[in-house]
């Protein structure tokens, strides 16, 4: 492996253990590798890149699900529906600006969502820790079906 794949294998690392904002991590990244005057100043080729994008991908796909999956739900770094919901949106503005093709992650967070709320809704769950909006637009972003319980009443219509 030369001393280029090295350092790009490092920061492919980095990205994947970049916490919650796997975008910025990206960018400390490709600003290391091609500009930072004590990196090593390469010249990325386009895999290169895109390996660096989808650990990005891949970190924000392991973020959003780690906060959804019912099992996470006790367990101290799981943060919650709204740090999934607000991690989702950041998500979404990267696919836009990297054009990433998200339908296979879409398809994961959706199931993942819905396997979410199908156990609030055995468990009597209540606290979705969000609001009912949030919670909505999120279900609603991904097609999933929401119950009439977590329907917030802003969203339904009154009949006079």
């Amino acid at each position: 492996m030369s001393d280029a794949e090295a350092d790009v294998e490092g920061e492919l690392f980095l990205i994947r253990d970049s916490g919650e904002m796997p975008e910025v991590g990206l960018h400390a990244s490709l600003y290391w590798l091609e500009k930072d005057k004590d990196g090593p100043q390469l010249r990325l080729n386009d895999e290169q890149k895109e390996r660096l994008v989808a650990a990005a991908t891949a970190r924000y796909e392991e973020i959003i699900l780690r906060d959804l999956l019912p099992e996470n739900r006790s367990k101290p770094h799981c943060r919650g529906l709204a740090r999934s919901f607000c991690n989702w949106q950041r998500f979404l503005d990267f696919c836009v600006r990297w054009d990433v093709d998200l339908a296979e992650i879409r398809q994961q967070i959706k199931n993942a969502l819905a396997s979410r709320l199908a156990v609030m809704m055995v468990e009597g769950e209540d606290e979705a820790e969000c609001s009912a909006v949030e919670l909505f637009s999120f279900a609603q972003t991904l097609g999933v079906a929401m119950p009439g319980v977590f329907t917030p009443p802003a969203m339904h219509e009154h009949k006079a």
